[in-house]
């Protein structure tokens, strides 16, 4: 009898741990956990075996598995939901599972001497994290997301391939120790200094050649006299003051990389501003701008303009000059049209445009070809040029509330598109090309007149969000049952559809399913019903 006890005990254990595995990993993210104090942590226990570990993984601590010839780490590294200290030194890791950004904890973590070639943009969740060693790996870079972690006191990056540091690593303010070569720890101490803001003109006056950085606020009119003496000024900040106006005087700043000129009263820039050959960030966001002037073609170096905001009824046609310009933001403005030249800014990846009065677009729209994301929504647009498929790098596709009836059969060519957002247009129906976008993740619908989806919707393999609510609809395909990574489909406000294709149930991954299911015919319903079974939705009301 004992040993039946012993048997059944064994076994129940052996099942209870195979849950914890099994578990998502949100359910052990949410987990609370106290966090240790230096002197609570060092009296911890730590555990060096794996399986010991896996025993009591909600009583780990500290986690040393250093020197174990270890080529990966298990993704169940999610059950140790208190670790706070993780050594994985001296093994042949060639990466780090993604699994580990739930460890919320994490305070320490060694991975000196492994195989890594980078660092995983995830680590920057770890916000408590004081201490990260990667000496001893071909890491090439670091990310620039790494300075959100607010607590990194200590890193080592000594022995790696890395030979320069990211730009805003200077604003790590509490990292005291850094193992690196001395080159490296030279650009630290230099990238700290520019990371100093002044927001005192007497005080930054006082060391104007420490000066990289002046925010000044309450001003009225530019102290130009005082802003040349500046010679590193590389950020200006004049946001949120009352200036009416720029001295040409301005252009003289030749070091300055971000001029922020937001929520002023400008209603015009001089053409001075053109001669700031290093600028790279331009913002004019909340102003009265009417115009901006045609040197501005000359900021060779500049990426990210923003316009925000203005008043603008036009655009020079040499904007489209602006060979490094890869963010444009035009949005609440009051253009009409663009030129045609604009589309030559052939490093453009982000265009804001939305809420204009645009009624038509540049065929040469497609020549933008490393375009990522275009916003086009509340314009006024009837159609679209069929240049618009050219755009082979586009993910994101902003059309919502225009006059939309239909949409260029090209459309099915954005192969790298993920989002396509068409709400509150006049559309009765999409191209068959649809379905050849198949990276698209969500589509969305909402407020047209559609009667239909095209079979070929269920080649949108990888969607995970269709918003069909507000529309006509008569009927839906079969092929839908064939878009497996579904997981929100709502059908709300379709008082003509009667009956909905068999295939529903094959969405294995649907989460949300939303429809007025009172207007359909009982006997439907009662299908319905049996279909959603085999699928992730609960809670309806049949």
């Amino acid at each position: 009898m004992k040993k039946y006890h012993y048997i059944i005990k064994k076994q129940l254990g052996l099942f209870l741990l195979s849950l914890v595995l099994l578990s998502p990993l949100r359910s052990f993210a949410q987990i609370p956990g106290k966090l240790l104090s230096p002197k609570e942590l060092a009296k911890q226990h730590i555990y060096k075996s794996w399986n010991k570990a896996l025993r009591h993984p909600t009583k780990v601590f500290r986690l040393d598995l250093s020197r174990q010839n270890l080529k990966a780490i298990s993704r169940n590294i999610h059950v140790f939901t208190q670790v706070q200290e993780l050594r994985l030194t001296h093994n042949q890791l060639d990466s780090l599972p993604s699994e580990m950004k739930v460890l919320a904890n994490l305070q320490i973590l060694d991975v000196r001497h492994n195989k890594l070639t980078e660092v995983p943009k995830w680590m920057s969740l770890l916000r408590y994290l004081h201490t990260l060693k990667l000496s001893g790996n071909p890491i090439k870079a670091l990310p620039k997301s790494l300075t959100a972690l607010r607590k990194l006191t200590h890193l080592g990056i000594a022995e790696t391939n890395i030979k320069q540091l990211p730009e805003n690593f200077g604003r790590m303010t509490k990292l005291k120790k850094l193992e690196a070569s001395k080159a490296l720890q030279q650009e630290w101490q230099t990238l700290r200094k520019k990371a100093k803001v002044f927001t005192s003109l007497p005080e930054a006056l006082k060391m104007p050649e420490e000066v990289y950085q002046l925010e000044l606020q309450g001003v009225r009119q530019l102290p130009m006299k005082d802003l040349k003496k500046f010679k590193n000024l590389e950020v200006l900040n004049l946001n949120n003051n009352a200036l009416r106006s720029l001295p040409k005087e301005i252009g003289g700043l030749q070091s300055l990389k971000e001029l922020h000129l937001q929520n002023n009263l400008l209603k015009g820039l001089p053409k001075e501003v053109g001669n700031l050959k290093n600028l790279q960030k331009l913002n004019l966001k909340m102003n009265r701008l009417e115009t901006v002037p045609a040197e501005l073609k000359n900021l060779g170096s500049l990426e990210k303009l923003s316009l925000y905001n203005n008043q603008l009824k036009s655009l020079p046609k040499e904007l489209g000059e602006m060979r490094s310009l890869k963010n444009l933001d035009l949005s609440r403005n009051r253009l009409q049209s663009l030129p045609k030249e604009l589309m030559q800014a052939k490093n453009l990846e982000a265009l804001n445009l939305r809420s204009n009065t645009l009624q038509k677009l540049p065929e040469a729209l497609g020549d933008l070809e490393k375009l990522k994301s275009l916003n086009l929504d509340g314009n006024r647009l009837s159609e679209l040029p069929n240049s618009l498929g050219q755009l082979k790098s586009l993910e994101r596709l902003g059309l919502r509330a225009n006059g939309l009836k239909k949409l260029p059969e090209s459309l099915g060519n954005l192969a790298s598109l993920k989002s396509l957002q068409l709400r509150k247009n006049q559309l009765e129906e999409l191209p068959k090309s649809l379905g050849n976008l198949k990276n698209l993740e969500s589509l969305d619908t909402w407020g047209n007149v559609l009667q239909g989806l095209p079979k070929s919707v269920g080649g949108l393999k990888k969607l995970k969000n269709l918003n069909l609510a507000y529309n006509q609809l008569n009927e839906l395909p079969e092929s839908l049952g064939n878009l497996e990574n579904l997981e929100k489909l709502n059908l709300w406000s379709n008082n003509t559809l009667q009956k909905l294709p068999a295939s529903l149930g094959k969405l294995k991954n649907l989460q949300s399913f939303k429809m007025q299911l009172n207007k359909l015919p009982i006997g439907e319903r009662n299908l319905l019903q049996n279909r959603l079974i085999t699928t992730k939705v609960r809670g309806l009301k049949f």
